[in-house]
Formats: C-alpha cells, sequence, structure tokens
C-alpha cells in the first residue's frame, strides 16, 4: 500500500497501535482495495442473541450483587474459586493496574509482546526464564504466537516462586486452545496472576470487559 500523500512518518506510525481507527485508515488510504477488515475489535461476526425469554436489561449499570454473580460464572468457566476472580473493563485496564498492586519488582515483559506490557515493565527480556521480580507475558503470545504448554508454564512458576518472584500471564487468545491455561495447575498460595479477555473470543459490539484471576489477597487490591 503507497504512503497516503501528504502523511509525515510520525503519523503512519499512530495506525501501528493497537486500536481501531479505521475510519481514519479509510481517509488517509482511499484508494486502497475494499472491504477493509478491522482485525483490534475482538468482534465476532457471528453475534450473540439473546435465547427466547431471557430477558437483558442494558440500562442500570450492574449491582454488586450482579457482579459478584458475573465472576462467579467466570470462574466455573476457568474451573477456579469466585474469590479469586474480579471482573475488570477490559483486561487493558487490568495490565495498567499491576504496577499499583504490589508485586515485587522489577516487572519485565517478554519481547516481541504486546504494546502495553512493554509501556509498564521496567524492562524487556528476549527469553522466558525465572528471574528476580515479575514476568510478564502472553500465552499465546501477540504478535508472535509464542506458546509455552502447561507442562513448562507450571515448572517456570515454582521457580519463580523459589525465587520470591511472581509470574503474569496474559490470556486473552487462550479460548482458543483451553489446554494450555495455567489456572488448572495453580491455587490461592501460588504467585500467578492471569489475565482473561472476553472480547478476544466471546467478543460483543459495546462489551468491554475481562477478569483478574489472582490470589484473593491481590483480587482484594484490584477490586
Amino acid at each position: 500500500m503507497a504512503m497516503a500523500v501528504g502523511m509525515t512518518q510520525a503519523e503512519l506510525h499512530g495506525f501501528g497501535r493497537h486500536g481501531g481507527r479505521i475510519d481514519d485508515a479509510m481517509r488517509a488510504f482511499p484508494r486502497a482495495p475494499r472491504p477493509w477488515l478491522d482485525l483490534s475489535t475482538g468482534i465476532n461476526p457471528l453475534a450473540w442473541s439473546p435465547p427466547a425469554g431471557l430477558a437483558v436489561d442494558s440500562a442500570p449499570l450492574p449491582a454488586i450483587t450482579a457482579l459478584r454473580a458475573l465472576e462467579a460464572a467466570a470462574a466455573h468457566y476457568f474451573g477456579c474459586a469466585p474469590s479469586r476472580v474480579a471482573a475488570v473493563p477490559g483486561s487493558e485496564v487490568a495490565l495498567r493496574l499491576l504496577p499499583m498492586l504490589g508485586l515485587p519488582g522489577p516487572i519485565v515483559a517478554a519481547r516481541p509482546g504486546y504494546g502495553t506490557h512493554s509501556e509498564i515493565a521496567e524492562a524487556s527480556v528476549a527469553t522466558i526464564d525465572a528471574r528476580p521480580g515479575t514476568i510478564l507475558f502472553a500465552n499465546p503470545n501477540n504478535p508472535d504466537g509464542r506458546l509455552l504448554d502447561r507442562a513448562a508454564l507450571h515448572v517456570l512458576a515454582t521457580r519463580q516462586a523459589a525465587g520470591g518472584g511472581w509470574l503474569v500471564i496474559d490470556e486473552a487468545f487462550v479460548d482458543t486452545m483451553p489446554e494450555a491455561s495455567i489456572l488448572p495447575l495453580v491455587d490461592d498460595a501460588a504467585p500467578v496472576v492471569v489475565l482473561r479477555s472476553f472480547g478476544k473470543f466471546f467478543g460483543l459490539a459495546g462489551v468491554r470487559l475481562g477478569f483478574v484471576v489472582a490470589p484473593p489477597a491481590v483480587i482484594d487490591r484490584v477490586r
């Protein structure tokens, strides 16, 4: 695709960030082939429809009891206790909260990785192995698809815990291969935080939803 006339490198760089802007891109590249496909939205083309007899009230904000019911449903799906799950308005928000949750520093992000990982981390590494502080990575990874199997994750978590460190595993894409999730192998004592995304797999237009799965003490800080 040819560079849009009059656009600077800095302006073009903005299109490389996550978050859509497909309308701006269409204006910047008017001669590009149509139709455009926006891969950043996470909107399921086979949209969910409420089954007959289910009333969906989209007007009020959810009460605490409704929020806890949502978390319990998510916990059932994840295979863990509801006390270990907190709902957040998108896993992006959970990532931004990480530096405020009292996890041991430094936060070290694996590269290549999701852009927000590097923004909140204090350092980055190309190899995922046990080290002081907190290791942050996606599994499966975005953008290269790197995948650590469940057994390798368990070994890494054990070694990290032995050194007083923590793992933060971004499982935004694990719903396509649930056998890779670390959640069945960890409990309240494990220094592991898992981030899950509703939108990447179930995505509904207008719904911004994610979950933090962690020991209850961390969940209390998230809430």
